[in-house]
Order: C-alpha cells, then structure tokens, then sequence
C-alpha cells in the first residue's frame, strides 16, 4: 500500500518550505508511529517566533484525509497540537471548513467528530491579539456554512437512495444527525453565537451563502430528517433576532418583585402622566402624551390591551379625586373628550382593531372603582365615555352596549341632567354654533353676540372653556374674544342702547379673557387682531404666579390729561359712569392714573373715606373690566412697596371684592361682578396667598423650606401609591422653584429610605411619571449632575445596596430612554406650513410667553444627549478604574450598563463605552457579564468596534472557564 503518495523505498527530498517540511515530518511520524508528545516535541521545531503556525493544521487534515477513509493517528496530531496551542481555535476550523470531499463520507464523519472533541475548547490564548479574536468568529460562521454543506450532501444521497429503493447508507444519516447536534450546539452557547454574531455582521456575504445553503437543505424538509432539518432551520432563522432574544433581563430589569410579589394593580407611571396632561398640558400637546404613553408600554413590556385598561382605570381615578375640586370641569372634559382622541392615536400609531375592545373589558371588570365614579358624577362614566368612543368611530354600538352588559346593571339608569360630565358633553356640541355666531358682523349681529355672551356668564362659560380645552378649540374661543373686544373700542355715531351694548361686550369679553388666561395659562391665547389692547395690558400689567410687574411702568401707560379730566369729573360730584361715545380701552388704561392720585390724596389725609368710597363705586357700577385693571396695578404696588404702607391699598382690593347691589336696568352684572370678584381675589392670592390649603396653589410662597414641602408631597404619593391632583400642581411649582437637580436628588433620597421591593416598583413609577412633567430638563440634571455624585459620595452608605440600587437604575434608564425616544418622536413631525404671500406660518399665533417663563432648556441651549452620556461613562471610568475589588459602586454602573443594553432600542447610546471601562468591569464582575451585554457595548458597524467585542468576548469566556477549573 502505497500512503501520502510516497513510496516506502523512496526518500524524502530536501524541504524548500515550511509546508514541505511539516509533511515531511508528517510521514516521519507515521512510520515511526510517533506519540502524541513525541509528535509535540519534533512539531515545535516547525515553529518560528511568532509565525501563524495554521499551515500545520492544513498539513495535518490534507495527508490525514487522503484516502477515502481518515487517518485515526494523523488527527489525532492534530487533537494534540489543538490541545497544546501550537496550532488556533480559527486554524482548525478554518482548515476543516476548506475540505469538500463530500463524497467520503467517513472522512466527513471523523471530522464531525473532531469539532465536537473540541467545542468545548473553542478559545483564544491570552496573547493572542484582537485579529485573532475576529478571526474565530469568522472561523465559526465558516463552519456553520460547512455544516449545512455536510447536511445538503448526506440529505441529497440520502434522498436518492430513496428514489432507487437502494439500503439507505447509515453514515449518511449520522453525519445529518452529527451536523444537526453541533449546530445546535454552536447556537446553544452563549459565547460561541456572540462570535457568530460578529461575524455575521464581519462577513455578510457568508451569512448570505448560510442562508442559500438552508434554502438547499430546506428542500429535503419532507422526508425522514424532517425533525433535524426544522431544528437547524429554526436555529438559522433566529440569527437575525439574536438580540432580541438573548437580552439578559433577570434581575437587571425591575420588571418583578425579587421577593416574588406579584405586580403591582396600578402603573403608577401611566397615572402620573396622565394627571400631568389633564392638568398642566394643553390639547395640543396629544403627539406628546400619546408618545409618553408608548414608551411607558415599551419600558414596561405591556400588552396594547393592558396598556388601554391602565389609561382608562387611571383616568377614572383621576377623575375621583378631581370631583368637587377647582379642576373638576378640566378633569372630566379630558376623560370624556380627551381621552377618546388620545385612544386613537395610540390605536393608529399601534395599527391594532382589537386591542381597545380588549383592554376596555379587562377595564369593567373593576366595578369598584366605576361604581365610585358613577355615585360621584350621577351618571354612569363607562356609558359616556363608551358613547365618546363611538363617536369617533373607534368602537361599534354593538360593542357598546357588549361592554354595559358585561359590566352589569347600574342604580344610575338614567342620566342626570345636572351632571357636570353631561353638561360639558352639551357644551362640546355648543361650541361650534357660539364660534359661528362670534365670527357674524360686529355691527349688524351686535345684539345676537351680546346675547350668546350674556347666556355664557357663569357656569356655562367655565363649561365651554372645559369643553374647548380638551378638543383644541381653546384658542379659537379667546381669538373670537380678543375679536370683538377690539371692535368694541370702536366708536361711531351711536344710541343709548348701541353703546350700552358695546359696553357691555368689551366688558364681558375682557373678564372672559382675564379668567381665560388665569385658568389656562398664557398659552391659550391666540390673535391676529394688530394693535390688540388685551394683549398689551396682559403682558404690561397683568399679575401672575412669580411674575411682578413694575407699577411705574403701568402708570407710565396713562395720558395724565385724560387722567386730570376724569379726576375732576368724579371729586366734582359726577357720580354717573356714561357709556355713550367711550373708548373703553382708554377709560380702563387712564382709571389706573385716577385711583393713584385718589390713594396718594387719600394716604396724605386730602381727600376723605367717603370721597375715596363714592369714587370707587362709580368704577365698578357698571363696567367690571374697570376693577380688575385698578386691582392689577395695586397688586403690583403692593408687591413692591413696604407692607406698612399697604393697608389702603388693601382696602381698595377687599372693597371692589365686596358684591354691589346694581340697578333693575344692568342685565346680567350680578354673573359680571362674580367672575370679576373671582379675577381679583386670584391676583390677590399672587401677593399674599392663603393660608387655607388649596388644591390649586399657583404660587407657592409658603416659609417653610422646600425641603419640608417636597416630603408632604412625597409623604402623600408614598401613602396612596399613586399621584393625585393636588400633589402634581404643588410638585410642578416646586421643581420649579427649586430646580431639576434638587428636586432630582430628594427623589432618590426618599427613595433610599424604602425597603421593599414592592413600595420601591411603586416609587419608581410614580416618580418616572413625574419627571416627565420637564423630562428633557430632569434627564440633563440627572445625568450631568445627580448620578455621579450620588455615586461618588455613595461609600459607605447602608442605603446604596441592592434594591435600593437597583431602583435608582430603573429609574436612571427609564428617563434616558424617554428623553431619546421623545426626541426622535419630535423628529417625525413635520414643520408647519408656510404661506407664501406671507412668509409667516398659515396660523399665525401671538403666544404671550415672557422672559420670566423661558425655559431652562433654552437658556442652556440644551446638551446632546450622546454628549451627556459620553460625560456619564467617562465618570464611570474613573470610579471603575480606582477600584480593586467589587463594590455597590461597581454594581451600579454593571447594572447600568445591563439594563441600557436590555431596554434601548438603539444601542449606539451605549457605543461610547471605552474598552477600558469595559475590561476593568469583567476583571471585577465577570461572572455577572454575559457575551450578549458585550455585543450591545461596543460598536458593530466599526472594524475596531468588532475587534475589540471579539476579544473581549474571548477575555470573558477565559475568565468564566478560570473560575469552573477552581
């Protein structure tokens, strides 16, 4: 027999290469039937310095596989050199991934066997460099290519076997069967898939040939090796979800209880977000708040049909804490006319049908909280709310009264009429014929205008401002009102009764707008109207929360002439306000310079009480817009001036509060004299608030710290487990007044005081649904500031341990993920239009924001958020880098790392990552580290990020077998 083709009589010629010399040595060893440590000893002198010693193990496989059957003792030098790092992981594979003798189905079989001699194995040397690292990983996906290959050939004999009714080899099954279980095995190990997953993305045009391959294999899917070829296809297709389904949550994420508790009822989250938009959002922002709602259900992995039962159950319990309180009206407007809109923008943006029908009967099913509702509103909230629902399209009468059914009979079977939710349903539908009558000619439809403003006074104007609010038709409403407040200065030959008219629309329409704009917000004004008197006096002497206006500046306003005329009329004893050929707007600007005089007069001792009383009276005797322009300067003379010399200026306040018995002939001024003695007792609230806590606090200027102000609040959210009304508005004014990074860091200390899990799960949502009140701002202020010193100043604390920690992750990671999804959700919207006549925007909009309401953002013109965590992970390094030995600092930033890499949607947050930081973390904590985590740290679309995660992933793996060899 005649081996390697070399004769026994023949001798071996003179090696020109290395090659030839390792064959040489090859055929040497066989003769002499060499052992393994023999063939170790003689092989090493192959070896130079640092040369790629992977020609040996081509040498090896090419004179072991010459014949149609294997060499047992050739490869089993190649085992040993394998075993002893004379030869790589990658040059073994790669060398078994070249052979294509498919047609020897022995030698195929004892190569088979061989990869699973050494699977196991599968690892770098320590010396070896990061291209040796890419080069496994390539080496592997070279393999799985093989594999499928050895699989197609076996099923293809197979398969002709068949057709000719021949005895079906049994190598030929074995060899499917062999390829099946290291394919499995391969995409079973963790660290070996990482690999494979570098590679894919190294070397796509291999991950191409896999895949033809598997459409090869897939073609013998119907025949007896059907179970073995569904497994491996199944393995194939999983390659591209790699990710999705290796993230390694476990205790990572504070998704469960880790003592086992179950979840908790109520997503504390979703309530505060939607308390904030009932309260502090206008119908504009429904983009935002239906983005904030999505992103709570990606961070908290619900269902579409959980997500619909949490929003409704929330929103009724919103709406029984709002009831008999100032935002009551606001609160059910947003239930019965907001909510509705918002459910369909969650449902078009999640493309389901269903899923709403599905979350509202897991909501009936909570009869408590409906019945609750219902007693409090008397009148049942599912039928209004479902009726709101049907309205709009988004759910079938069937459907309805499907839903009524399941939720049982009610003791409320009819409607009241009195009911505040079904009178703002009324006023929804009122609305648009009250617009249409405002937008009539002032002059010819004067009396039909004055009429529909007069039925508005008093409740009915609050119920359409609730009605307007929360379907986007607020500004409509005050851009009509600014309308005809300006066509009411206007002045032409007019009667008694035509000028008593205009007097009383510029009255009633500038006390609608001041308690517009009062109740809410700057915000909801809207005008076009040039030269607008409403919109001057608001932002020249209007006082409001934290804003002080200069008294001189709005006395600065008045013509003294006019001022010098109306003064003598009034001290001559003309006690009679005419109304006849009046400019209303100068009356109310020059009235302010009158009751100057009158009250320096009066403080001097020269004029009397009585004089100073009568004066007042004819003020507020017929035009009510008159008190609440003399209140708004003497507000800003209080705010100004020492509180000794306030008492008269008081008086003057308390005294236009007190009601006045008016004449038979002035309709409707009892309602007016209401809404302006409601006007000038919240400016009042401005200068010296009450002391009775109220469930709206504007202006908090309490003498208590805001320390002690922030622990009530916390106190109350801690005790309910969910954010009620009163504690958004108060929390509002207080992350306000005391700035993002303080409020941040009480959050964290209240929240290191907790020590169950399940009180933790519940602060950390509600405080997530707080900070979405300012995210952008609050996510700057954490990670810029509270997170690293929390961190650095954190040794030695008891409270800085596990779940405490863990809690403060969750929260962390929730708010910049919130913060990067918001913006790139803010990206899709498309700019407004623009009119080309004008270059301005189609609907040009005066917002009176002033300097005093900028926001913090852009003061600071913001910070990227990639630069804000480039920050972050710097600091990381330092803290890591100074430690020896693992430390609940060290668990944070691993747990950090874990739950970013677990949640994010784009793992280039985490790609500023340095490789230090990364290898410091696994030479400290690498039995908690996971090849997945190490493959969403580094960057995979760069060369020396696929490098880098290689060898880190091969570090891991080293470390990992030290630990199982101790």
């Amino acid at each position: 027999m005649v081996l390697f083709g070399v004769s026994s009589t023949e001798q071996p010629k003179v090696p020109v290469s290395r090659e030839s010399r390792t064959k040489n040595i090859i055929i040497k060893a066989w003769r002499e039937r060499w052992t393994d440590v023999q063939w170790g000893i003689h092989v090493r002198s192959l070896m130079e310095n640092d040369a790629d010693a992977s020609f040996i193990a081509d040498c090896l496989l090419q004179q072991a596989l010459t014949g149609p059957g294997p060499n047992s003792l050739v490869l089993s030098y190649l085992l040993h050199s394998f075993y002893s790092q004379i030869i790589s992981s990658a040059a073994v594979l790669k060398s078994i991934s070249l052979y294509d003798g498919y047609h020897k189905p022995f030698c195929i079989g004892s190569l088979l066997d061989l990869i699973d001699n050494i699977k196991e194995r599968l690892v770098v040397s320590d010396h070896e460099d990061t291209e040796e690292c890419l080069q496994l990983a390539i080496s592997i996906e070279a393999v799985i290519h093989w594999l499928l290959a050895c699989m197609y050939s076996s099923l293809e004999n197979l398969s002709d076997l068949a057709a000719s009714e021949e005895p079906v080899e049994e190598e030929d099954s074995k060899i499917v069967t062999k390829s099946r279980k290291l394919i499995e095995f391969f995409f079973g190990d963790p660290y070996l898939r990482a690999l494979l997953h570098i590679a894919i993305v190294e070397d796509p045009e291999s991950y191409d040939k896999i895949k033809r391959m598997c459409a090869e294999v897939a073609k013998f899917a119907g025949g007896s090796n059907a179970e073995d070829i569904a497994k491996v296809l199944l393995h194939i297709d999983q390659l591209k979800n790699f990710r999705e389904e290796n993230v390694d949550k476990g205790s990572s994420v504070m998704t469960e209880p880790m003592d086992g508790l179950q979840m908790m009822p109520i997503n504390g989250s979703i309530h505060a977000i939607l308390m904030t938009a009932a309260l502090l959002r206008s119908c504009k922002d429904l983009h935002t708040i239906v983005t904030d709602l999505l992103i709570v259900k990606q961070l908290k992995s619900l269902k579409e049909s959980e997500l619909y039962c949490e929003i409704a159950h929330s929103s009724m319990l919103g709406l029984v804490d709002a009831i008999g309180k100032e935002q009551e009206l606001k609160f059910i407007g947003f239930t019965f006319l907001q909510l509705p809109v918002i459910f369909r923008g969650l449902r078009e943006r999640l493309n389901g049908n269903d899923d709403l029908v599905d979350g509202l009967n897991l909501f009936v099913t909570n009869e408590s909280v409906l019945d609750i509702v219902d007693a409090k509103l008397h009148c049942s909230a599912l039928d209004l709310l479902l009726t709101s629902l049907h309205k709009i399209g988004l759910i079938t009468e069937g459907q309805k009264l499907g839903l009524l059914a399941k939720k049982g009979t009610s003791n409320l079977t009819q409607k009241s009429n009195s009911s505040n939710a079904v009178l703002i349903l009324k006023a929804e539908s009122t609305l648009s014929s009250v617009l249409k009558t405002f937008d009539g000619d002032f002059v010819k439809n004067q009396e039909a205008i004055l009429g529909v403003m007069c039925d508005m006074l008093g409740k009915n104007f609050e119920l359409i401002l609730a009605a307007a609010s929360t379907t986007g038709a607020l500004q409509q409403v005050t851009s009509r009102l600014i309308k005809l407040n300006q066509f009411s200065r206007q002045v032409k030959g007019e009667g008694t009764n035509a000028s008593t008219s205009r007097a009383m629309i510029f009255d009633i329409s500038f006390l609608m707008l001041c308690h517009t704009v009062q109740t809410y917000g700057a915000q909801s004004l809207e005008s076009t109207e040039p030269d607008c008197f409403f919109e001057e006096w608001y932002q020249n002497c209007m006082v409001e929360e934290n804003t002080a206006k200069n008294p001189d500046g709005i006395i600065a306003r008045c013509d003294q002439s006019k001022v010098d005329v109306l003064l003598n009329q009034y001290l001559q004893g003309d006690t009679e306000l005419k109304t006849s050929l009046v400019f209303w707007h100068e009356v109310c600007t020059n009235a302010v310079g009158v009751v100057q005089n009158l009250l320096l007069a009066w403080e001097n001792g020269a004029v009397s009480f009585a004089d100073v009383k009568k004066i007042l009276d004819v003020f507020r005797s017929r035009i009510c817009a008159l008190p609440v322009c003399i209140s708004a300067w003497l507000c800003a003379y209080i705010q100004v001036m020492p509180e000794e010399q306030c008492g008269k200026a008081r008086y003057i306040l308390d005294h236009f509060k007190n009601p006045m018995v008016a004449e038979e002939s002035q309709e409707y001024f009892k309602e007016r004299c209401a809404m302006m003695s409601g006007i000038i007792s919240k400016m009042m609230k401005c200068i010296h608030p009450s002391t009775t806590k109220s469930s709206q606090n504007w202006c908090i200027t309490e003498s208590k710290p805001a320390s002690e102000l922030l622990e009530g609040c916390w106190k109350s959210m801690a005790s309910r487990g969910l954010v009620d009304m009163e504690t958004t508005l108060n929390l509002k004014n207080l992350m306000e007044m005391s700035g993002h990074a303080h409020f941040i860091q009480f959050i964290i200390q209240e929240m290191f005081q907790l020590q169950y899990t399940l009180n933790l799960m519940q602060w950390c949502d509600c405080s997530y649904g707080v900070l979405q009140m300012d995210l952008k701002n609050c996510t700057e202020a954490l990670i810029s500031h509270v997170l690293p010193s929390v961190i650095r100043f954190s040794m030695g604390s008891q409270y800085f341990v596990e779940p405490q920690l863990m809690a403060l992750v969750t929260l962390s990671v929730d708010c910049i993920l919130s913060y990067y999804l918001q913006g790139k959700s803010n990206a899709k919207i498309k700019p407004e239009p623009m009119d080309i006549d004008e270059g301005e925007p189609s609907a040009k909009r005066r917002k009176l924001f002033f300097s005093n309401t900028n926001s913090k953002s852009e003061i600071n013109g913001g910070v990227p958020l990639d630069v804000l965590l480039k920050d972050l992970y710097d600091e990381f390094e330092n803290i890591v880098c100074n430690k020896y030995e693992s430390s609940p600092q060290v668990v944070f930033i691993l747990r950090f790392l874990q739950q970013m890499c677990s949640k994010s949607p784009d793992l280039s947050l985490l790609h500023s990552t340095s490789n230090k930081l990364i290898n410091r973390l696994m030479s400290l904590l690498h039995e908690e580290i996971s090849s997945t985590l190490l493959l969403g740290l580094y960057n995979m679309s760069d060369k020396t990020g696929r490098k880098n995660c290689a060898q880190a992933i091969c570090n891991l793996k080293s470390l990992q077998q030290g630990d199982d060899t101790t």
